[in-house]
C-alpha cells in the first residue's frame, strides 16, 4: 500500500476504483465499502483507492471531537483491508469546494481518474456538506465516473456507526463495540515507567498513555491480550488514575501480562479489550485491593477469548 498525502504524489496511470470517506474506526461498515470497491477494481483492472481526510488541522492542540483510532491504526488497518492506495488530503484543502469541484479535481481526471466511486448512502461532501450521495451519482456522470451508494451495516437492528461505537466504548461495552468494529477494540503506546507500586503488590505492570486524539474507555478494569512483537499473552488492563494508590489525574493503562516477566520499558505494545470486568473504585486497604486484583487474574486465565 502506498500512502499519498498530496495531490503531487499520485502517478498511477491505470483509472481508478475510489472509497471516499473519513473511516474513523474502520468498523465493519467500514469493511464493506471497501469491499466493494475492491471488487469493482479487481473485475474491472483498477486501482484500489481509499480517499480519506486529515481532520488534525481542525483540532488545534487535541482540542475538539475525538477520533477512535488513531491514525497509525487507521494506517494499519487500510494496509490490511489491501487497497493499493491509501490516499489523506488535508481536510481544509478541500472542505470549500463546491460539490462539482470535488468531483471534477479530486474524483475525476484531474486526480484519482476514478472509473468507480463507493460511498456510504449518507456521505456528504462539498462546501457546507452540501453534497450528498445523490449528487455524487449526478456529478460522476458528468466526471466519467460510476456512483455505488453502499448502504450501512446493521447489528441487531442498530445501523453501525462511529458515533454509536464511540458511544458504547465510553460505557465500557466493549463486546458489542468489538462486534461493530470486526475486530478488537485497541489501544497502542510505548511503555513508561510508573511508580511501581503495583510491582511491590506483586503485580507487576506494563503502562502506557493514552492517546490524546482518541475517545477514552469507560475507567475499569478490562479483560484483554497484549500484543508485544509476534506474541500476545494473557492480561488484565486497568484504565484510570488508580485511586486507591495514587491521587493521579490523567488516566493510564495499566496492564498486568499473565505469566510474563521481560523488561517492557520503550517497547510499543498493542492491547486488545475483550469484556468490561468491573469499574474503577477506591478500596479500603491496599489488602482489599490485592485480593481483588487476584480474583480478576484468576478470571483472566479461564476467561474464553475469541479466535
Amino acid at each position: 500500500m502506498k500512502v499519498i498525502c498530496s495531490r503531487e504524489e499520485y502517478m498511477e496511470a491505470r483509472r481508478s476504483a475510489v472509497a471516499v470517506g473519513y473511516f474513523d474506526g474502520m468498523h465493519i461498515g467500514h469493511a464493506e465499502l471497501i469491499r466493494v470497491m475492491k471488487r469493482e477494481a479487481e473485475e474491472n483492472g483498477l486501482a484500489a483507492v481509499l480517499l480519506t481526510f486529515d481532520m488534525r488541522s481542525l483540532r488545534p492542540d487535541g482540542k475538539g471531537a475525538k477520533d477512535l483510532i488513531t491514525r497509525d491504526q487507521k494506517l494499519r488497518l487500510a494496509r490490511e483491508s489491501g487497497v493499493d492506495y491509501y490516499v489523506e488530503l488535508r481536510f481544509n484543502e478541500v472542505r470549500d469546494l463546491l460539490p462539482e469541484e470535488f468531483s471534477a479535481q479530486i474524483l475525476g481526471s484531474q486526480f484519482l481518474k476514478a472509473a468507480v466511486v463507493c460511498s456510504g448512502t449518507d456521505f456528504r461532501f462539498g462546501r457546507n456538506r452540501s453534497g450528498s450521495a445523490g449528487d455524487l451519482a449526478d456529478l460522476g456522470a458528468a466526471n466519467g465516473f460510476r456512483s455505488i451508494a453502499v448502504e450501512e451495516v446493521c447489528i441487531g437492528g442498530e445501523a453501525v456507526s462511529t458515533t454509536l461505537i464511540k458511544e458504547k466504548i465510553q460505557k465500557g461495552e466493549i463486546g458489542a463495540v468489538n462486534r461493530m468494529l470486526g475486530y478488537p477494540y485497541q489501544l497502542e503506546g510505548t511503555v513508561i515507567h510508573g511508580n511501581h507500586l503495583a510491582h511491590g503488590m506483586g503485580f507487576p505492570t506494563a503502562n502506557i498513555t493514552l492517546p490524546e486524539e482518541i475517545v477514552s474507555p469507560r475507567r475499569g478494569v478490562y479483560l484483554s491480550q497484549t500484543v508485544i512483537g509476534d506474541r500476545k499473552y494473557r492480561s488484565i488492563t486497568n484504565i484510570g488514575v488508580r485511586p486507591t494508590v495514587t491521587d493521579d489525574v490523567e488516566p493510564t493503562a495499566e496492564t498486568h501480562i499473565l505469566d510474563f516477566d521481560e523488561d517492557l520499558y520503550g517497547q510499543k505494545i498493542l492491547l486488545l479489550l475483550y469484556e468490561f470486568i468491573r469499574p474503577e473504585q477506591r478500596f479500603s486497604s491496599a489488602d482489599e485491593l490485592i485480593e481483588t486484583v487476584k480474583d480478576n487474574i484468576r478470571y483472566a486465565r479461564t476467561a474464553q477469548l475469541p479466535d
